[in-house]
């Protein structure tokens, strides 16, 4: 809600859907749905992260592809494990990857590059915005992205299970630094995509 608000300032008469306003569950199909549905331009997913070792720290932003080292594949896990937890179980999963697999590879190939360059830009901007460890961007294959016609991220804010962070994401002036360089890295992206 907070990126929201900077986009709106900045940029009047933008229209920024939001999956959800209030702490309720989306299934992660139909929050790509929406935005398909909506001719979205950009989709943007914003998390917070976790891990055992409650020493991992930082932001990392990923964009929709094969994952391709084993600590990939485990946030990839992580992420994608919901859909059996909320969304109905192996056969909610199998769904996902029946019929996604050749949405999202269709929708991989024609915005790989753009839905990179974003999460490069998104890196960078935060990095400058809030001098916070940056892991770096990264490719995954999370159910969140799949089928979104459109470029797409997915940004891990900081580690809940990092006590530190866990103060930092916890306070307004982080969130606003987080919302800022965000709102901003896709202002940069949009006036770049509107020169093409």
């Amino acid at each position: 809600m907070k990126v929201k608000k900077f986009l709106e300032k900045k940029l009047p008469g933008i229209n920024v859907i939001l999956t959800r306003e209030t702490d309720n569950f989306v299934s992660l199909k139909d929050r790509t749905t929406l935005a398909n549905n909506r001719k979205a331009d950009v989709f943007v997913s914003i998390h917070c992260n976790a891990n055992r070792n409650h020493k991992a720290r930082g932001t990392e932003v990923y964009y929709l592809s094969t994952a391709k080292t084993n600590e990939d594949r485990a946030v990839e896990a992580l992420e994608n494990s919901v859909v059996e937890k909320y969304e109905g179980g192996i056969q909610a999963v199998k769904r996902y990857d029946d019929l996604s697999f050749i949405l999202a590879d269709m929708s991989q190939n024609e915005h790989l590059q753009e839905s990179y360059q974003l999460a490069d830009i998104l890196e960078q901007e935060i990095t400058k915005e809030t001098n916070f460890y940056m892991r770096g961007v990264k490719q995954a294959n999370f159910y969140v992205m799949r089928g979104a016609f459109m470029p797409a991220v997915l940004i891990e804010t900081g580690f809940l299970s990092n006590p530190e962070e866990e103060k930092l994401l916890n306070s307004e002036e982080y969130q606003n630094k987080i919302a800022k360089a965000i709102a901003e890295s896709l202002i940069y992206f949009k006036k770049q995509f509107d020169k093409m």
